[in-house]
């Protein structure tokens, strides 16, 4: 066990920047999933909508978990870096962040390059 309390964590403003944003983020996801439940049922008055919308929610987690863990688990660190810059531009559209996209994928063919160097 390390011997570090909470007050010293709180201390750390990376940390905290970091924890704000995570409690954050998730405060916001959970408003928009009841918002999306509570529209599906104004519009229905089904239960039964209402519960599809709940399940498709949740379905790509419990789906996803599992097999996301294994490759994480299975990749080489600089692989599945790849894969998630690759992943994050493919969700931006080029409209919406074209200078953030740019320089992930040149970082991306940068990092593809150091490691053709190191496997010759």
């Amino acid at each position: 066990m390390l011997g570090h309390s909470f007050t010293e964590l709180t201390r750390q403003r990376a940390f905290m920047r970091m924890w704000f944003a995570r409690l954050f983020g998730t405060t916001g996801n959970q408003m928009l999933m009841v918002a999306v439940g509570w529209q599906m049922y104004e519009l229905t008055a089904s239960a039964w909508d209402l519960g599809l919308v709940g399940l498709y929610q949740f379905l790509p987690a419990l789906l996803l978990t599992l097999v996301a863990g294994h490759v994480a688990d299975r990749l080489h660190r600089a692989a599945s870096k790849r894969v998630v810059v690759l992943a994050k531009c493919g969700h931006w559209t080029p409209v919406e962040r074209p200078d953030e996209c740019q320089r992930e994928l040149r970082e991306f063919l940068a990092a593809n390059e150091r490691l053709a160097q190191r496997s010759q």
